[in-house]
């Protein structure tokens, strides 16, 4: 498919050669486009139609759930750690879960305009899987000819390296996985685990593991809402609940490509330390507070609020008395 777009100049402040190489991708990612705004375009793969727009220094790539019945936001927690890239699904005020994408274009991302593109190309390949468009998908994973080697900053695979440059504190575990100490508001100290996944380099906050919290009751509910609900407005950082020693944890984590400069490898630590700081403590209450964790739920996210009725015809089933 071809891409329509009116002029690159939407891409206002960027440089003219960042501007070429994200077009480039989004030309080769199979998606059509047609310009809505002069940051705004709307896009469409696979049937699906969504839309992407430059907003204050990030490309945002962002498609409406499909039709249907929404999953639970347990369900989407899981769903979020099988998506590849660093795609997304997020919860929205108003309720709805919608899937995104989020690339920083700013100079602070040091990427230079391969690096961006390859940050584009691994979004484009992401969100075209979570999709169903496995064609995109195949055509946004490869870097395009030339791109190797012009980024602004040496890109690196190694994620030692990667720590070790960005100048973070941490340390390196015997299983090869690295620690890094993030920065969170108020001094409270939390870790991402850094590691290698196949193609790709993850940067991983746990903050509860869910052997603690009652799954399917108020506080499990809860926090999964405010963790999808965080990832929306924290952009990088994705809400998700994936296999740990002690059953499943669930947090934040940040998919960078296999190959990535430090720049992009900061973002996403960053993006982590902000995100722990709007829901580090206020998970744990949740957990520990079944009663808090209604309430928030009846305040922000009313239609999740579990049904007390059918709880209690289950826990009335199961008592002798009831019989």
């Amino acid at each position: 498919m071809t891409v329509q777009l009116s002029s690159p100049r939407p891409f206002l402040g960027a440089d003219e050669r960042l501007v070429d190489a994200v077009t480039q991708v989004l030309t080769g990612c199979g998606l059509s486009l047609r310009a809505t705004d002069s940051q705004e375009w709307q896009l469409s793969t696979a049937g699906r139609t969504g839309t992407a727009r430059i907003d204050e220094g990030w490309l945002v790539v962002d498609f409406p759930p499909p039709r249907g019945r929404a999953p639970s936001p347990l369900r989407t927690l899981e769903r979020n750690a099988e998506l590849t890239g660093n795609a997304k699904h997020v919860l929205l005020d108003d309720g709805v879960i919608r899937l995104r994408a989020e690339v920083p274009l700013d100079e602070a991302n040091g990427c230079g305009a391969a690096g961006t593109a390859r940050q584009v190309r691994d979004a484009a390949a992401g969100l075209a899987s979570a999709l169903g468009a496995s064609n995109a998908a195949t055509a946004c994973s490869a870097d395009a000819p030339g791109e190797a080697g012009s980024d602004s900053e040496a890109p690196s695979s190694d994620p030692g390296a990667l720590c070790s440059e960005a100048d973070w504190s941490y340390n390196e575990r015997a299983s090869g996985c690295f620690h890094v100490d993030l920065d969170v508001p108020g001094g409270a100290f939390h870790q991402a685990a850094v590691r290698r996944d196949g193609e790709r380099i993850v940067q991983r906050l746990e903050l509860i593991a869910e052997d603690t919290v009652a799954r399917e009751g108020a506080a499990g509910v809860a926090i999964a809402a405010l963790l999808l609900r965080v990832s929306g407005v924290v952009r990088m950082a994705r809400a998700a609940s994936w296999r740990a020693d002690r059953g499943r944890a669930w947090g934040f984590e940040v998919q960078l490509p296999g190959t990535t400069t430090v720049g992009a490898f900061v973002h996403g630590l960053a993006a982590l330390s902000v995100a722990c700081g709007l829901s580090g403590r206020e998970v744990r209450a949740l957990a520990e507070d079944p009663a808090l964790a209604r309430h928030y739920l009846e305040i922000r996210h009313r239609r999740l609020v579990p049904k007390r009725r059918a709880h209690q015809r289950r826990l009335g089933a199961a008592h002798p008395a009831a019989r």
